[in-house]
């Protein structure tokens, strides 16, 4: 009974994907072959759009229907010359018809981010990002550094490898990157020369909380490349954090990278943590996403998500597979459809059973 129900419920959530679901920040900079700021008022991507994005990009080149009533036409984030606005609204759905995961079967409002963005000059301007879950950004801008390089002053997520929409990849999940722990009041340097993105904070090295609780800093730094070989985009690039709490040091480190040739998108990233004074040895965290171009506002998605707790011992290790549709039908909305595959390897540090799981993300942008 229980896989007639879970082949039942595989076929009908595979028929809905085709037709159906929102945004992956490094995918679109792998379909561009640019940075990330390339769509956002962030120097280091993720949050608020910029104009060119909302008011071009987006409804000229990336969204399914080109309905002139929801064109760039309409989208009037300007308050004025120099402030605007912005929001990302996204509810989960997700179901699982395993007994033991029926309590993850519920409505989950995931974001709730209203953004203001204040452009004072050409080169000065400060960004506030509030969201529901008490996390938030709020941080000066100014492009004054060689090489078209800027600071960065406030409360902000620290670059670090991908900044995936997606806050299930367990680079993000698992390492700490989600909200609303991920970001920290510093500083932070960048730069662009050529094909070339670095960047480096100094951090209070306390993620989601306001004030630190020590006199130990904590830092990261991120290297990207980027280069086109004729109609083929490729990115390489590295990052280390590493932070003293308490007494505890933990550093994490790892590469990243895109690859997209025509309809395929093909991004990754690995990272490796290791915790002084911590029982056992190093966690292995890696994420990888395959998207196909199926029209234009429509890709297939692929994912494969995997775990070590204890790379340096037979601990037992953790999966996740999904496959889906994601859909941006218009500049302000857009669905995002997933069917996960749970596997575990079990061990000393990972238990459980293998499941299966149903998700549908509803996306609100403006």
């Amino acid at each position: 009974m229980k896989k007639t129900l879970l082949k039942n419920l595989s076929v009908a959530v595979l028929a809905f994907l085709l037709v159906a679901p929102a945004m992956a920040v490094p995918a679109y900079s792998a379909a561009y072959g640019q940075k990330c700021m390339l769509c956002h008022t962030s120097p280091t991507g993720g949050g608020m759009r910029n104009a060119y994005a909302s008011q071009f990009l987006l409804p000229s080149e990336m969204v399914f229907d080109l309905n002139e009533e929801e064109s760039g036409g309409s989208i009037g984030a300007d308050l004025s010359d120099q402030v605007s606005v912005g929001a990302d609204l996204r509810t989960l759905f997700r179901y699982s018809p395993d007994d033991e995961h029926q309590a993850e079967n519920n409505i989950f409002q995931m974001q709730g981010d209203l953004y203001f963005h204040f452009q004072m000059s050409s080169r000065f301007s400060a960004t506030l990002e509030q969201g529901i879950s008490g996390s938030y950004e709020l941080f000066g801008s100014a492009f004054i550094l060689p090489a078209g390089g800027y600071v960065k002053v406030g409360r902000f997520v620290p670059a670090y490898g991908w900044r995936f929409a997606d806050h299930g990849m367990f680079v993000r999940q698992e390492l700490g990157w989600a909200p609303p722990q991920h970001s920290d009041v510093g500083l932070e340097l960048g730069f662009f020369p050529g094909k070339t993105s670095l960047n480096l904070s100094l951090l209070n090295g306390s993620r989601g909380a306001t004030m630190d609780a020590d006199d130990r800093f904590a830092a990261a730094l991120r290297g990207e490349w980027r280069h086109s070989l004729g109609s083929m985009n490729v990115a390489l690039g590295g990052s280390f954090y590493r932070e003293q709490e308490s007494g505890v040091e933990r550093t994490l480190a790892g590469p990243f990278y895109y690859l997209q040739l025509g309809r395929f998108t093909l991004i990754g990233e690995a990272d490796l943590e290791s915790v002084a004074g911590r029982a056992g040895g190093n966690l292995l965290a890696h994420s990888q996403e395959l998207r196909v171009k199926l029209h234009r506002g429509l890709d297939l998605r692929a994912t494969y998500n995997y775990l070590d707790p204890d790379l340096d011992n037979q601990s037992g290790a953790r999966r996740k597979m999904g496959i889906g549709a994601d859909l941006l039908a218009t500049p302000f909305f857009g669905v995002l459809g997933m069917f996960n595959l749970y596997r575990f390897d079990e061990g000393p540090a990972i238990s459980g059973e293998d499941y299966a799981q149903a998700e549908l993300v509803v996306h609100f942008l403006y």
